[in-house]
Formats: structure tokens, sequence, C-alpha cells
């Protein structure tokens, strides 16, 4: 779209009336009629869920604020679009008064316009987008710098929206990396765009030399600088960052077009099923705006298992489904069954003789010393490395997985707590498109990561026989697509130290880490303490062999604080559910709360109109932190969730909605119910069968 005179200029040369120096004539245009109360989520056949709007808007006093479609001719095809360039959408601003008043006065704020940019010759299947905005020249008196922001947000959210929506629902949201949307809006020191650029750092965009790339990988010809050239000073949307700032928008715009629109771009962004890509500088696409995975921790191992051994494997693992002998006792991550046949546990082999478990350990074992275990203490530069666990997977199932109760799809992500590093080898080609199976999380920086939701995933693209070998720090998943079947043969290492017959091998490289404060460390080191406090009613075992096992001075629950103070969302969320539960002690109790205060004051957790949560209760107090005031620690529990939820953990998003809706309650105010709305509808965007439910529920 060319430049060559400011934008907005060129809107004010289209719209103006009379004259291009007043600026009433900004205010007045005629634009074909358009329902401010756009952007509700109406029922699709991806989607049950719905607009959280209200028939009236809160605080009604305020200025109303929407968009209308902008006019014919707008944007001009011949002067403002370059050869091969496509509008798809523009759009205005505008801003009135309150819901009951004349809005004859409306006051123009901003514009934008999505323009798709021709095919590059040097790679044709990228489609970039760019969406020009632009602030309206308003005089004292019209309006200031907040009013047109939130004007910008409007336009900069509508066109987010339109771009994400063709890519979520196209091969069931399979995402094409090379779609990439970029915000033109000049800089914050420009007159013309001031508000549309706060607006755009407001909604987690940012330019590239805020992604921390080195200057070494701009060398001509690079993957960045291909992208930095294609960009130019342009914003792009950092995946981390943006969906924590669209998170809290859901939040705290609940029950407004606002709000609705973020509830819906989440929605696009946790339906995207993008590939992990193990060798980035091979690929032209826009991966380093994603967010961060340390790539020292994960590689991929191709061919580990040739393809006659892995058809062996599969013809015993057969019989063995036939006959009914896969392993279902309840999965440390999930509870749930967790369909596995253990050849290998603790360096011991568990299997008898001349069984078919036997026969498939047969098939791998050598694989898995003379490959694997080579190449886990090359990759993770330990030569004292073990192997300590062996065992197959089963997910998903080639029948109807409704019908077929054993069958599990997914299981959530977590970390490997008492392993040192793990590998994973794909039986079949399920994941061979990365758009399913085994996943790992990207993260951000900071505490605004949006470390848990699901359009952080980046699914490992795997072929039969290839493995993924990653560290103890790496966050990872499975999810498998309905009437599809994935099988992997898991293998956990350790080191080589001596370990108790009670007791796992003592986790050095955890306790470091910890020490260190490193937060993922702090939470994983508790998480394994947690565990094994579980057996502390034996004689064998107390909880000061925890301690010594542990190589710190800690209380896991001091960890859990450590690693939640760095905003951490597993640890927010574990501690929300030990102070629902009654599992915290009062000195830890008065820690949550001054920890909770450091991230996010008090005041700041509900919305001025209503907050029947009480999350912005005064907890200051020392006398009000205690077990006999039962109410002030389920309000330590939920900002615990809040603080979470905001960060993506899913969990969260349902503890918290079900302390907002009671449905056995006989009355359950409107408020209520629009808390719950919106944290249900945050956690089914990201696929939780449980909150579509209860958000059916609520509808109905």
């Amino acid at each position: 779209m060319t430049t060559s005179i400011p934008f907005v200029m060129v809107w004010a040369l289209a719209s103006t009336a009379s004259s291009a120096s007043s600026a009433s004539a900004f205010l007045s245009i005629s634009s074909p009629s358009f329902d401010h109360q756009r952007g509700r989520l109406r029922p699709s056949s991806q989607s049950v869920y719905y607009s959280t709007q209200k028939p009236t808007i809160i605080n009604s006093s305020r200025p109303r604020i929407w968009i209308e479609p902008a006019e014919d001719g707008f944007v001009d095809h011949d002067e403002n679009l370059e050869e091969g360039e496509l509008l798809l959408k523009a759009i205005k601003a505008f801003a009135g008064g309150a819901e009951n008043d004349d809005v004859d006065e409306k006051k123009f704020l901003c514009a934008g316009a999505l323009v798709q940019r021709p095919p590059s010759p040097i790679h044709p299947n990228r489609t970039l987008c760019d969406a020009w905005l632009a602030d309206a020249l308003m005089d004292n008196g019209d309006g200031g710098p907040n009013l047109q922001i939130q004007g910008a947000v409007e336009v900069l959210d509508d066109l987010f929206c339109h771009f994400l929506a063709p890519l979520a629902s196209a091969n069931n949201g399979h995402s094409n990396r090379d779609d990439v949307f970029v915000v033109q809006c000049g800089r914050a020191t420009s007159e013309y765009t001031c508000a549309s650029y706060n607006a755009a750092l407001s909604r987690g965009f940012r330019p590239m030399e805020d992604f921390n790339i080195a200057q070494e990988d701009y060398e001509e010809g690079s993957t960045i600088s291909l992208w930095h050239d294609a960009i130019g000073d342009g914003l792009v949307f950092h995946l981390p960052l943006g969906i924590e700032r669209y998170t809290n928008a859901a939040w705290y715009h609940r029950g407004t077009s606002q709000g609705d629109t973020a509830l819906e771009i989440l929605r696009h962004l946790g339906s995207l099923r993008t590939p992990y890509v193990f060798e980035p500088e091979k690929d032209h696409s826009p991966s380093m705006f994603e967010g961060t995975v340390d790539r020292s921790m994960v590689t991929l191992a191709e061919q580990v298992l040739p393809l006659s051994v892995v058809k062996g494997v599969n013809i015993h693992l057969e019989q063995i489904e036939r006959d009914g002998l896969l392993e279902d006792e309840l999965d440390s991550v999930d509870g749930v069954p967790s369909q596995h046949i253990s050849l290998i546990s603790r360096g011991k082999t568990v299997i008898e003789k001349g069984t078919e478990a036997d026969s498939i350990l047969s098939l791998v074992k050598p694989y898995v010393e003379d490959i694997l275990l080579p190449r886990i203490r090359d990759f993770m530069n330990e030569t004292d490395i073990r192997v300590s666990d062996v065992f197959l997977r089963t997910y998903g199932s080639l029948e109807d997985t409704i019908a077929d109760e054993t069958a599990r799809c997914d299981l959530a992500a977590h970390y490997d707590v008492f392993n040192f590093a793990t590998a994973v080898i794909a039986l079949d080609d399920t994941a061979c498109d990365g758009t399913q199976g085994l996943y790992t999380m990207l993260q951000g920086v900071n505490a605004e990561n949006g470390s848990s939701h699901s359009a952080l995933r980046r699914y490992f693209p795997l072929s039969t026989g290839d493995a993924v070998l990653h560290s103890w720090r790496v966050k990872h998943g499975v999810q498998v697509q309905p009437n599809q079947k994935s099988v992997s043969l898991v293998v956990w290492f350790t080191k080589e130290e001596e370990e108790s017959s009670f007791l796992p091998p003592s986790p050095t490289w955890l306790a470091e880490g910890a020490k260190n404060g490193d937060d993922v460390a702090q939470f994983v080191l508790a998480s394994a303490m947690e565990s094994l406090i579980f057996y502390c009613d034996t004689d064998e075992l107390s909880f000061n062999n925890i301690q010594t096992w542990s190589l710190q001075e800690l209380h896991p629950h001091d960890l859990l604080i450590n690693s939640a103070t760095q905003g951490n969302a597993d640890a927010l969320t574990r501690l929300g559910t030990l102070c629902c539960d009654g599992g915290i002690a009062d000195d830890h109790g008065k820690k949550i709360n001054e920890m909770l205060l450091r991230l996010r004051p008090a005041s700041a957790y509900g919305r001025i109109d209503s907050d029947p949560l009480e999350l912005s209760d005064d907890l200051d107090d020392e006398d009000e932190i205690g077990y006999d005031e039962s109410i002030n620690w389920q309000i330590l529990s939920r900002r615990l969730w809040f603080e979470a939820a905001m960060r993506g953990s899913v969990l969260a998003q349902t503890a918290l909605g079900d302390e907002a809706f009671d449905p056995s309650s006989p009355c359950v105010g409107d408020e209520e119910l629009l808390m719950a709305l919106t944290l249900y509808s945050l956690a089914a965007h990201q696929g939780d069968a449980s909150a579509k439910a209860a958000v059916s529920n609520i509808i109905r």
C-alpha cells in the first residue's frame, strides 16, 4: 500500500466534504448504518459458545465506542493500493454518548484497512497482510488520547479477528506458518498514529527489534533478513504476550463488544495447530515472533527404530490390546487410565519371559541401549546417564472415540518430574504433519507469558521410527484428533546415582536450578517433593528423607511461592488449589498474600462496577490471615486462580468459573453468570470439554 503521503491524510482527502483543514469534517462523515453491538460470538459447527454480551452497557455514563464499515471508495484501489494488493476490510471507530444518548454528534477516532500483499517470488505460499491504522485529527475538547486509543483498539481487534478467522477454519485449524499479520501504524512520535501505535502495543504487538534477535542473524539471505525487509517498521504479534493481553481484555471488558472480540480472537488462536520447527534456520517462517523454546533442550533423532522393528512391535502390541492386557492405572498427570504397557521400571525389567511384551522388549532394547542412550548422553552433555523406564503408550482410537470409552485422546501439558531426559519414538505416522500427537509449549518473557494457553502448543512432526529427545525442563503433552490413533515408545533417563529402595535418584539438576531462581525448576522440584510426601506415612520414609533427597532446605510450598512470584501459571494454579483445600500453613498464607500484592494490587482484580468474587477485598490486615477466617483463604485461592487464569491456565479458569457459578444455588446474579461464562469460555476455547459443558449449561 502506498505511503507517499501520511495514510491519515489519504483518509482525510477521501472523506472531507468541503474543508480538509476542518477537524469537524472528520467528525461528520456519512457512513452506511452499522450496529455498534456487532461482535457477538454466534454458535457454529465448530463452536457452541457465544457472546458474553448483555443488553445494556456497564458504566453507561462513559462514552460509547463502536466501529462502522468505511464508506465505498475510502481506500481507493488505484491511488492507495499497489499492484497485486487486495483490500480485505476497511473500518472506522467512533465515539458517542451513553447508550440512550443521541449519537448524531459522534466523534471519528480512528480508521483501519486490512490489505493482503501479493505473493512473494521468494516464498509464493506466504500470506502477509498489513493492517494500516491511523488516528483522526481532533480539536481540543473533542476527546483525549485515551479515547482515541480505545477506538484504535476496537479497529485493531476487528481487523485481527478478520485475519484469523479463515486460518482457524481451514484444514481443521492446520496453521500455515507463513500467514503473518503486520500492524502498520508508524511509531509513538507520529501525530497521525500515536494512539494507534499505543493500542497495538497494548495488545502484544511489537517491532522486530524487541524480539532479541542476534545481529549476526541478519546476514543477507537469512530468514531474519527476509522478514526484516518484508515487515519494515511494522509491528508483529508476540504470541505469548499477546495471549495474556487478550485474556485480560476478555475479562475486564466482559459483556461488551470489545470483550467478545477478544474471546473470539483467543478462540481462533486456540484452534490453530502449528508444527514445531526443529531447524528454524532452514525454515522461512516467522517462528521468531512466536515466543521461545530453548532449542538446546529439544532435538530430533530420525529413524531411531527401523521400520521392520516398528512393524514387529505393532504386531505384538495389537495382540496385547486384543487380550485386554494394557495397563490402566491412573495417570499421575490427570488421573485418567494410562493405557500403557511397562517394559522397564527404575532400571529393572518388569515383564515375564515369553510374553508379547517380552518380545517387544527384545526388539527395541538394542536400539535403546546402543543408539538412544549414547545419543541422549551427547545431547545432554552428560556421561552419567542411564535408562530408568521404558514403556509403550497408546492414544486415541481408529473407532468412534465416543463409543470407545477406553480410548484417551490427550494428556495435559506437564513436566517429567523425576527424569533427567526423555525420548519419545513414534510407532506410526499419525504425527507426521505436525498437527497432532506430542507437543511442547512456547514460553514468553517475564510474567507475561501465557505459558499454559493451547495456542502456544507446537506439535512435533514425527514419521514412523523418529524420536524427540528433550530435557526435564521441556513442558509437553499429547493431543490426538478424533478417530485417530497414536502409539509411542517412551524412554525415561536419569542420572547414575545410588537410589534407595523407596526414593528415586536425587534430582541434582532440579536442586541446582531451584537455587538459581529458575521458576520451572522450582515448580518441578516442588511437584516431585509433593508426590513423595504421599508416602510419608510409611515407616521407611519421612519428610526428613524427602528434604534430604531434594538437596535443599526449602519446603515445597516455599518453592511454589518462589515460582509463582515470577508469574509461573502452574505454580499459581497449584497454590490456589492448596489454599482452597486447606493445605497451606498460616505462615505460607502470609507469604502468598504478599506475593499476590506484588503481582497485582488488590484494587486491580475486579471492575469498579462489580466484584462478586470479592477479588478486590483488602487482605493486608495480618489478623485476617488464618484458617479461622475461611472466607479469606477462599479469596486467596480465587486470586491465585485469577492470576493463573489470566496466564491461560485451563484448570484455574474452570476453578474460578466454578466459584462464580453454582448451578444448585437458587439465586445467581447476572454478574456472576457473566463472570462464569467468560471464564468457562476462555477454557472452552482451548478445547476443555468440561468448560464447554458448563457454558452450554449456563446458556440453557
